[in-house]
């Protein structure tokens, strides 16, 4: 199965309209939770998208992911602070040039993001973060930020990510698309709260 046929059929076309296209950009549909149909564009955060609008997602997204952890699972004593801390280095960080960031966004907000950087080995790409508004998830919204790195990056054979052990959902994200847990957590994240996922593409 080569990489466009992983991806999901309502993409599909579009994704192969911007193989060819001058500048990366897509369109596709989801549903909200008051069941109303909203067109989602994807493309690069421009300069013009607001970073403060990132964080809040960020943090709307991981609230929801771990509203129902303890926070003594979590090994936190605050989860607002915890998110706000984790976000806090990103706007600086996604200024330097070997970072990508791309964006799911409707009408009127962002409702998805992805994060990326090439690593020190050849053909490899660590993922950053990756975030999905909760009303919008499964509907082919992350697995298509996912792709869209090697829209980016079509020279990639490998791709990387850590996500807290405690976080179920994202495994279950992380394998359907054919990753696999790897020995190593990326940038040596503590491997007793963290877990590394790995997938090899095939050029």
């Amino acid at each position: 199965m080569n990489k466009t046929q992983a991806l999901p059929r309502m993409l599909l076309a579009t994704l192969l309209i911007c193989n060819v296209a001058a500048s990366f950009a897509l369109e596709a549909t989801a549903t909200n939770n008051n069941k109303q149909q909203q067109t989602i564009t994807i493309a690069h955060l421009s300069k013009d998208d607001d970073l403060k609008e990132v964080e809040q997602l960020f943090i709307r997204t991981f609230k929801d992911a771990y509203k129902d952890i303890p926070l003594d699972v979590l090994k936190i004593e605050n989860l607002d602070a915890f998110l706000k801390a984790a976000f806090e280095d990103e706007p600086e960080e996604l200024k330097k040039p070997n970072v990508f960031c791309t964006i799911a966004k409707n009408a009127n907000s962002i409702v998805g993001v992805i994060s990326f950087e090439p690593t020190e080995q050849q053909n490899e790409v660590y993922i950053r973060q990756l975030a999905i508004d909760p009303a919008i998830q499964k509907q082919g919204i992350g697995s298509t930020l996912v792709a869209s790195i090697t829209k980016q990056l079509p020279a990639t054979t490998r791709i990387i990510v850590a996500t807290r052990r405690v976080n179920k959902p994202a495994w279950k994200f992380y394998e359907k698309l054919g990753f696999q847990v790897c020995e190593q957590v990326p940038h040596e994240l503590n491997p007793e709260r963290y877990v590394g996922f790995e997938k090899e593409l095939k050029n």
